[in-house]
């Protein structure tokens, strides 16, 4: 146990070298030809780290049989293939922190396998994962809501320009309903209540929408729009 103890040491030592060789945010460095050159292969070498690292904890793990670190060792994997659509994508800040989240995963279970009697280390690591999971979820939903909530503060915005040069009464109303549907979602926001904020951002979404399209075809203009809701 000791040696594979000190061989995971070994394994994240080495990635850590290697990950620290590149920047966290390589898509920022520059628009030019060369520098987009130097950050793909900048996020490529943390690739091909991670996936030597995955595989030394898939032959770590398959030593063992404990369901918990297959478990974490699976969402490594699956990570794995989600930061390579994001590296295809050209997303380089995204895949950076996926193959990172990448080992972290497959540490995680290597560790488990490594300690597979010590349940006091055992509770710790699967509280970790538990708390990592949590926040990374968090963070993902507090993402799409900003996105989400920018997108219906422009089409409130255009809708009430659009209102002012052609004036609907029935517009108007679906406009007042979408701003009181984006206060609602920011209240609900606010008491961390994230599937109701994106709803409510959903309804004024939609309302906006309708409402330009209803002030449009008031004043005989045409106008073909099919809104969308914009939670991912």
């Amino acid at each position: 146990m000791a040696k594979k103890s000190i061989l995971i040491i070994f394994l994240l030592a080495i990635f850590l070298t290697a990950a620290a060789m590149a920047d966290d945010h390589p898509e920022h460095k520059g628009a030019n030809t060369e520098s987009d050159t130097r950050a793909k292969n900048d996020v490529l070498t943390k690739m091909d780290n991670s996936k030597s690292y995955l595989k030394s904890a898939e032959k770590i793990v398959a030593q063992g049989d404990n369901k918990e670190a297959a478990a974490l060792l699976k969402n490594a994997q699956l990570m794995m293939k989600e930061g390579i659509f994001h590296y295809d994508s050209g997303q380089f800040t995204y895949s950076v922190e996926d193959f990172i989240e990448v080992v972290q995963l497959a540490t995680h279970a290597m560790i488990l396998v490594s300690n597979d009697q010590n349940w006091e280390t055992r509770e710790l690591v699967m509280y970790e994962e538990s708390f990592q999971s949590e926040k990374r979820e968090t963070e993902r939903k507090e993402s799409t809501i900003k996105k989400n909530m920018d997108e219906a503060v422009v089409f409130i915005n255009t809708a009430e320009r659009i209102l002012r040069r052609f004036p609907d009464e029935g517009a108007f109303r679906m406009l007042v309903e979408a701003q009181d549907s984006l206060m609602v979602s920011n209240a609900a926001l606010e008491e961390n209540n994230y599937y109701g904020c994106l709803e409510e951002l959903d309804k004024s979404y939609k309302l906006a929408t309708n409402a330009i399209r209803d002030a449009y075809k008031a004043h005989g203009i045409s106008f073909v729009f099919n809104p969308q809701p914009v939670r991912n």
